[in-house]
């Protein structure tokens, strides 16, 4: 079997057969990805989450960002893609130059800072948006 005839039958984040699992489309259409290597790279982005919860947000880090997510317990007209996360902000890396507060991300009932032309901060926001959107509740 090949890698992605594999994606294809399972869930990359919860191992879980296609179908059962409420997020499996975002992790197993393989022709959304450059490569595996993307693939694995936004699995492992998943992987590096690190938060802790107070109520409905979230504060944490992933890939050395820090993060706040503010996650609604259904889909809200005013989240992301009309999804469960109505607010996000993202700030930069901190470095032993930097304290690493400028905000690189930000959304609240819309757009006021999107990372249109950052790869890596696209793929940091896709990789937010599939844990929140779909994982959060469920023990993995």
């Amino acid at each position: 079997m090949t890698f992605s005839e594999a994606l294809n039958q399972i869930c990359g984040r919860c191992k879980r057969p296609k179908g059962t699992c409420k997020a499996c489309p975002v992790f197993t259409v393989v022709e959304d990805y450059d490569s595996e290597e993307h693939v694995e790279h936004q699995l492992a982005l998943i992987r590096s989450i690190k938060y802790s919860r107070e109520s409905s947000w979230y504060l944490g880090v992933i890939g050395g960002y820090p993060f706040q997510c503010k996650v609604a317990g259904e889909d809200s007209p005013f989240g992301i893609d009309e999804g469960r996360i109505i607010k996000l902000f993202v700030k930069s890396k901190p470095t032993d130059d930097q304290p690493g507060d400028k905000t690189v991300i930000a959304y609240e009932r819309g757009w006021s800072c999107y990372p249109k032309d950052n790869h890596e901060l696209l793929d940091v926001l896709d990789a937010l948006f599939e844990y929140f959107q779909n994982h959060v509740d469920e023990e993995v």
